[in-house]
């Protein structure tokens, strides 16, 4: 017997009593316990065709391995699933807006949703930033609940959203240029309203003396000018030759986001995420008053 029949049968038994009487699917899967639902989310089990019609698709092996450095299916879905339990944490702490339950909740860089899809069940209402018109067309392919809104790809341009309770962005900021991260604080503070909770992922400061994956894009000589860049307080950006301009590989120290965003948001500080020592989650709360311009 499946282990989902053998010992959570009343759990989904009642997710699907709630869709047979039509219940959104956001409203069918509320309350669920995150590791069940991560669980349910993969549907990699037999039977319960409602409850899996009722939940998103997964793109297909090359955009989740291309978009998470490599994870299967299993550890894309289990970081996607902790770093959402993470913001929650992030929100019942310091937020000043109200339950999670009634909040707006923003993805910016949403990707093809995998961090997104797990939103609905908690939040009042979701929205996903996203520039790339690949990612939109997944996106719709694979139903990801949400509000989907294009941007562009430098985040010069306003969005059309604002008064954000919570923001979560993962893995954008360890690629941005200083320019580009200049323009998403701008946009940031624009969207999220004041007392609005802010959970982004950058890369820490050990990740310059690492061997393996994307730090080995970078010469000796290259990982030498961004130790200095770093102990020096400034940004320590190298870029993708074969990207566009502003993205590649980034590693931001503290004193640089106080510099970026200390003027709009608090900072309250790193938080560790065990699921990948190469993101470090920074939480930050939107002040009140002061505005960027355009």
């Amino acid at each position: 017997m499946a282990l989902l029949d053998l010992h959570f049968a009343p759990q989904l038994a009642e997710i699907e009593a709630r869709l047979a009487k039509g219940a959104d699917p956001a409203e069918a899967f509320r309350g669920l316990d995150d590791d069940l639902f991560a669980l349910i989310s993969g549907k990699d089990y037999a039977g319960h065709d409602a409850v899996k019609a009722a939940l998103p698709d997964y793109p297909d092996n090359h955009w989740i391995s291309n978009c998470t450095g490599n994870h299967t299916l299993h550890d894309a879905v289990q970081e996607a699933s902790l770093f959402w339990r993470l913001a929650k944490e992030a929100y019942a702490a310091h937020g000043r807006r109200g339950p999670l339950a009634t909040a707006t909740v923003a993805d910016y860089g949403a990707g093809w949703g995998r961090i997104t899809r797990f939103c609905p069940k908690d939040a009042g209402r979701v929205v996903a930033i996203e520039p790339n018109e690949t990612f939109h067309e997944i996106w719709r392919q694979t139903r990801v609940p949400g509000e989907l809104v294009a941007s562009d790809f430098l985040s010069k341009k306003k969005l059309p959203v604002s008064d954000i309770d919570l923001l979560i962005c993962f893995s954008i900021l360890t690629h941005a240029s200083d320019a580009l991260a200049k323009n998403i604080a701008k946009r940031w503070a624009e969207i999220v309203a004041p007392g609005g909770v802010v959970l982004f992922t950058v890369r820490p400061g050990t990740y310059l003396d690492l061997d393996g994956g994307e730090i080995d894009r970078l010469s000796p000589a290259d990982k030498a000018a961004a130790r200095s860049a770093y102990e020096a307080g400034r940004i320590a950006y190298w870029p993708y030759p074969e990207c566009p301009s502003d993205w590649g590989v980034t590693v931001m120290p503290m004193a640089y986001l106080e510099q970026l965003f200390g003027r709009h948001f608090e900072i309250i500080g790193p938080r560790y995420f065990l699921q990948n020592h190469t993101q470090l989650p920074i939480v930050m709360v939107r002040r009140q008053g002061g505005w960027f311009g355009s």
